[in-house]
């Protein structure tokens, strides 16, 4: 199995693996089933401790930048995972 991730670049076969700059478009990532695991390990491992870190900090301006860094986060994973964002949230 094969996914594709979009965000800013593609990054493809055809291109021989290297990243092309779309500017204001999309990237596109092809991996094997077993990279796509190691990436969601590696992001969902990185979710958790981003949600202790938000519980513990005091700061109301740091706690929300790391809101957003945690929204982002989690719409990365949606997509890794073939989830819309939206149905995350409900």
């Amino acid at each position: 199995m094969i996914s594709r991730f979009d965000g800013g670049r593609r990054l493809s076969a055809e291109s021989g693996g290297h990243v092309r700059s779309q500017r204001g478009g999309v990237m596109e990532l092809i991996l094997t089933t077993e990279e796509q695991q190691f990436l969601l390990d590696i992001l969902e491992q990185r979710h958790r401790e981003l949600l202790k870190e938000i519980s513990h900090t005091d700061r109301r301006e740091f706690k929300q930048t790391l809101r957003k860094n945690e929204d982002l986060l989690e719409s990365i994973l949606s997509h890794l995972r073939g989830v819309p964002a939206q149905e995350l949230r409900a």
